[in-house]
């Protein structure tokens, strides 16, 4: 597939979508028409009572399978989680009493909270480092590095290989969020132990969808402490009693899902699996690269781009007058790009934002 081939696949999957210049991915993304139209199918289903609630559930086998082809990992190690923060809290609860879990600074609390909580209630202790520095900090202490990937506020990326050197060297196991960066950067899981993504930023999913994978070697690690009927070895066969007959894959930590999310998501993951690793790439860098450097910034190393400005109300009229909606945290600016974005995007919003930039700052 050409680049030309994807940016027209692409515009007939979104339909002409989004509107204005929305370069807010790393906020929601925008699902394409078809995930739209599920929806409508699914809730009008519901609504005459005429719908198979197995056509919505049995769709999450479709989402588990594409998302491992996203990340390059087996589907039997992909878990059906409904957030972030309780792929990271199940990791979190399985910790051995003593262990040490090593994170970033300022990393995202649904990567923090579940190691803190864990903190507060067990001997788990919890120490940070800078991102940047964050393979350096890991000792013979650590039983276990857990950061983002690819930092929601700043766009900056962590060195996988780097990280993951580092955990084997000195015996422990690491946990990455890749919420920001899959979908539009390629990520192969390679060795990391667990992976934490939700759906409904670069995956352009419904919220309430999201998933964990763990390694074989590590999926003993894990207690299947959320397990439910969905967990079960024959869930669609049994829904009473004993005994605990959990199946032998990650699907032992499935979750009931949020049914006519899951069954848009289908839509969604598929079309992003169904590109180039290096296609959705490009769509979605090079935009990001291209506003970086009309405004004299370091290239982004994601779809992140984020610039120090003077938030000021000035700064909000003109992204509003130009129909630009991006996130401002931090005082910065936050542009995030994804494949039904265009270089005219980022053209038009390089103009608006110059007059607004802090020359104090930079971007990150």
């Amino acid at each position: 597939m050409t680049l030309a081939e994807a940016r027209a696949h692409v515009a007939e999957a979104f339909d002409g979508r989004p509107s204005g210049v929305f370069i807010d991915s790393a906020n929601y993304g925008i699902p394409p028409t078809a995930t739209v139209r599920a929806l409508e199918r699914a809730l009008e289903g519901w609504q005459a009572g005429a719908a198979d609630w197995l056509e919505w559930d049995t769709a999450g086998e479709a989402c588990r399978a594409h998302f491992a082809r996203l990340c390059h990992a087996s589907p039997e190690t992909v878990a059906l989680m409904p957030a972030v923060s309780v792929g990271t809290g199940l990791v979190a609860a399985s910790l051995p009493e003593g262990s040490t879990v090593l994170t970033a600074e300022d990393d995202f609390t649904s990567v923090l909270f579940p190691f803190l909580a864990a903190a507060e209630r067990r001997s788990v202790s919890v120490r940070e480092a800078p991102p940047g520095r964050l393979a350096d900090a890991v000792d013979g202490s650590t039983t276990l590095v857990a950061a983002s990937w690819v930092h929601s506020a700043t766009g900056a990326t962590v060195d996988v290989g780097d990280l993951v050197a580092a955990c084997r060297a000195q015996g422990a196991r690491l946990l990455l969020d890749v919420t920001q960066g899959l979908g539009v950067v390629p990520f192969d899981v390679g060795d990391v132990d667990y992976v934490v993504c939700a759906a409904y930023k670069f995956l352009l999913c419904p919220r309430g969808v999201a998933f964990l994978r763990v390694a074989p070697d590590a999926a003993a690690s894990v207690a299947p402490l959320v397990s439910g009927w969905r967990s079960a070895d024959d869930p669609y066969g049994r829904f009473y009693g004993g005994p605990l007959t959990l199946a032998p894959t990650a699907a032992r930590h499935d979750v009931s899902l949020a049914w006519h999310a899951w069954y848009g998501a289908e839509r969604s993951l598929g079309m992003l699996a169904g590109l180039p690793e290096d296609v959705r790439q490009a769509l979605a860098c090079e935009p990001a690269r291209r506003l970086a450097a009309a405004l004299e910034q370091p290239p982004p190393t994601a779809s992140i781009v984020s610039l120090a400005v003077r938030d000021s109300p000035e700064l909000r009229r003109d992204l509003a007058r130009h129909d630009i909606r991006l996130s401002m945290r931090g005082g910065r600016a936050r542009a995030s790009f994804h494949v039904y974005n265009r270089d005219a995007d980022a053209d038009i919003a390089a103009s608006v934002l110059r007059p607004h930039l802090d020359p104090r700052g930079g971007a990150s």
